[in-house]
């Protein structure tokens, strides 16, 4: 075959088709969510190419919120409880943590008090899904122990 006759159109188009087949492939593996009334205008992901992450891993964070969680309160409200607070929350594309709610809960005293340790954290670095910073779904496990 010379190259005179070889026909790199076809190829070229071959590659692009592969190419854009498993771009979207890709893109359909990402699972979210749109749920406006519940969670405001915007896709969730719940399954990022990255996840979103707090500045310093999960250890840090959960020494952040040993620092701000106030667990006395329940004692001066006779609201005493041991357990796991699990609380799922959105990570916005500016790392702000938004839409706080409890998937288990040990008091409202103590959800209110844990929705302000969280509201109140530093920007996280967002979650990215094809290569763009998106709102993710984070869940975060809080261990009670008086």
């Amino acid at each position: 075959m010379s190259y005179s006759t070889f026909n790199f159109s076809k190829y070229a188009f071959l590659v692009v088709v592969l190419l854009t087949t498993w771009n979207s492939t890709k893109l359909c593996a990402q699972s979210f969510v749109e749920d406006s009334v519940k969670y405001g205008s915007g896709k969730v992901y719940t399954s990022p190419d990255i996840d979103a992450s707090f500045p310093g891993g999960r250890e840090r964070m959960y020494q952040y919120i040993d620092l701000r969680f106030d667990e006395g309160q329940t004692t001066m409200t006779g609201d005493v409880k041991q357990g796991t607070i699990e609380a799922k929350f959105i990570v916005e594309p500016n790392g702000k943590i938004t839409y706080v709610e409890y998937m288990q809960s040990l008091s409202p005293t103590l959800d209110d008090d844990m929705t302000r340790a969280l509201i109140s954290m530093p920007k996280w670095k967002p979650a990215m899904a094809g290569g763009i910073a998106v709102r993710s779904f984070q869940v975060m496990r809080y261990t009670v122990k008086f």
